[in-house]
């Protein structure tokens, strides 16, 4: 498979056709700063009865999988990319109106 098609079938994939809920992410910050960092959500966290923490952690396909199931097919890199990305569209951002999911400012 050559880089073009890889890419393609990336971005045809089923997983990047639907949205990774917002309620898997929650931001902090400070009060003068804005959002400065973003984590999964403790209802992210909970899932598989907390399992998800060391699924996350713990890199094997049997873990991959598991993630997949809990998330209804979102992979670990993709999960990880969106806080990535969100921090890039959301660095800064203090009102709550400009913002797809919880966060708090100290």
């Amino acid at each position: 498979m050559n880089t073009g098609e890889h890419i393609e079938n990336l971005i045809d994939s089923p997983e990047r056709k639907k949205e990774i809920p917002m309620t898997y992410f929650v931001g902090r910050g400070g009060k003068d700063t804005g959002i400065v960092h973003i984590r999964f959500s403790d209802l992210f966290l909970s899932k598989g009865g907390g399992e998800i923490q060391s699924y996350m952690l713990e890199h094997s396909p049997e873990n991959d999988q598991k993630i997949k199931d809990l998330t209804g097919g979102f992979s670990r890199r993709n999960l990880n990319h969106k806080i990535h990305e969100l921090l890039e569209l959301y660095k800064g951002k203090k009102d709550k109106k400009e913002v797809p999911f919880e966060f708090q400012l100290f």
